[in-house]
C-alpha cells in the first residue's frame, strides 16, 4: 500500500503510542513524498521523490542531465524534531 503527495512543507509522521515523530523536510525537485507498507511487516517508509510513478515513461518530472553537469538534490530527517538523523545531498 502506498500513497504518493506533494506537500507544501515538511511531512511528519507520529506514532503516538511512543510520543516520537519522524519529520520529512525536503527541496524542489525532491518535492514528491510517498508513504508506504508492506504488510504484514510492521513498518512504515517514507521517501521523497522528483516524479510520480512510471516519470521514467511519461516524462512527467523526468530529470534530465547533461554531460558534465549537475543537479543538486537535497531532503533531511528528523526524529522529534531536535535531532537529525540523516542528510541527503546528491
Amino acid at each position: 500500500m502506498d500513497f504518493l503527495t506533494r506537500p507544501e512543507g515538511p511531512v511528519t509522521l507520529v506514532d503516538e503510542a511512543s510520543g516520537r515523530s519522524l519529520q520529512l523536510q525536503h527541496e524542489n525537485p525532491m518535492d514528491l513524498t510517498v508513504v508506504w507498507t508492506d504488510p504484514p511487516r510492521q513498518m512504515l517508509c517514507l521517501e521523497p521523490w522528483t516524479g510520480p510513478r512510471e516519470a521514467l515513461i511519461s516524462g512527467d518530472r523526468k530529470l534530465e542531465i547533461e554531460a558534465g553537469g549537475n543537479q543538486r538534490l537535497r531532503c533531511s530527517f528528523s526524529i522529534n524534531p531536535e535531532k537529525t538523523v540523516r542528510e541527503v545531498s546528491c
